[in-house]
């Protein structure tokens, strides 16, 4: 019994299927429950794919074999499209089932996948590059039955000529879903960008796009370390934030604990591209951040975050020392000097002395130092 794509077993689990189902997909899972006295030992699907090109026919051929399929089947398969403009794109399917005792029944059933919906276009991300002489897009194009072309052009809907992205072909293979990133020039006054993907079945989507590159530049935030002055619990700062659409600023300092201690609005009159920075905040210990939010007429919030040193200590710095254990005090006493004398009786006469005296030292008990 089948339960997808198509259904049987309606009236009865023995119910065999259609001779022909026409779907709007072309990616498709087969399932269905297998029902039999005996075991069933081996399924095979076998599925031919019958097209037309512009000059000659094309297809392909897959065959997948479920040894003990345990009571059901679930595949997944990739059908070819109809093309009702010749008459042609037929996946013919055959589903051969074997019990254990070598009876074997086979399922044969034709699938045409009509494709009626156009292809979507979605803008995921469009930004500038750092130059602003050009706009970078990330754009996803998706169909159910299969994607046979993509270009982008500069320029509006009814201009002429693409840069393909997925170049047109008569027969072959097409992706459901293509993701690309394009970067297009922003050269005189254009400012318009068109997408068209079409199925080859004569649906076709054409999008156009029209770059505000105002609305795109981000706003940039500028805080100026040299300005920073700390003073009991409070810190004063500098800075601006210049470039894109800026709608709202806020100034924060935060504290050791990650809370925010003092917030102040610096801007919120409608859209501006400069604000002026010039603002003095409270302290709550160290370390500190002084964060700067601005948000744009997207709605998006940019944040520049700076660090808060203490004050420099007005006290001289403490000459290093090496402490010692406490209750022992480390002396290091010189060795006798070596005589001038090249005589060598005179250095073995300076070490016997040596050797006297430390003798003599812990005979008596002296301690020899740590």
């Amino acid at each position: 019994m089948f339960t997808s794509p198509f259904r049987t077993g309606n009236t009865s689990i023995y119910d065999r299927p259609e001779t022909n189902y026409t779907i709007n997909r072309s990616r498709i899972s087969l399932d269905g429950t297998i029902y039999d006295h005996s075991d069933v030992e081996q399924v095979s699907i076998e599925l031919r794919y019958h097209g037309q090109g512009v000059e000659a026919p094309w297809g392909f051929r897959k065959r997948v074999v479920i040894d003990d399929p345990n009571g059901s089947i679930s595949r997944p398969l990739r059908l070819g499209p109809f093309d009702e403009r010749v008459d042609a794109g037929q996946n013919s399917l055959r589903v051969s089932v074997l019990d254990s005792r070598g009876h074997r029944r086979h399922y044969d059933v034709d699938l045409y996948v009509m494709d009626e919906a156009p292809p979507s276009i979605e803008i995921l991300n469009q930004s500038l590059i750092k130059t602003r002489s050009a706009v970078r897009l990330t754009i996803r194009v998706t169909d159910a039955v299969g994607i046979r072309s993509v270009g982008v052009r500069r320029g509006s809907a009814d201009g002429s000529g693409l840069n393909y992205e997925i170049q047109p072909k008569p027969i072959g293979s097409r992706p459901i879903e293509h993701t690309f990133t394009k970067t297009i020039p922003l050269a005189g006054d254009s400012r318009n960008i068109t997408i068209v993907a079409d199925d080859g079945t004569e649906n076709a989507t054409t999008r156009e796009l029209e770059v505000n590159v105002t609305q795109l530049v981000r706003p940039t935030i500028e805080l100026r370390p040299d300005t920073i002055r700390v003073s009991d619990d409070r810190v004063h700062v500098e800075g601006r934030v210049y470039d894109g659409r800026v709608t709202s600023v806020y100034a924060e300092t935060v504290g050791p604990t990650g809370n925010t201690v003092d917030l102040a609005q610096i801007y919120g009159g409608g859209v501006t591209s400069d604000v002026r920075i010039n603002e003095t905040l409270q302290l709550d210990g160290y370390p500190t951040r002084i964060r700067v939010r601005a948000t744009d007429s997207t709605g998006r919030e940019h944040i520049e975050t700076i660090q808060v040193a203490p004050p420099n200590a007005t006290a001289d710095e403490p000459t290093a020392s090496t402490t010692t254990p406490a209750g022992s005090v480390r002396t290091n006493t010189p060795l006798p000097s070596v005589p001038s004398e090249s005589s060598s009786d005179g250095l073995i006469g300076t070490f016997v002395e040596m050797v006297r005296d430390l003798i003599s030292t812990v005979s008596w008990g002296a301690s020899l130092g740590a």
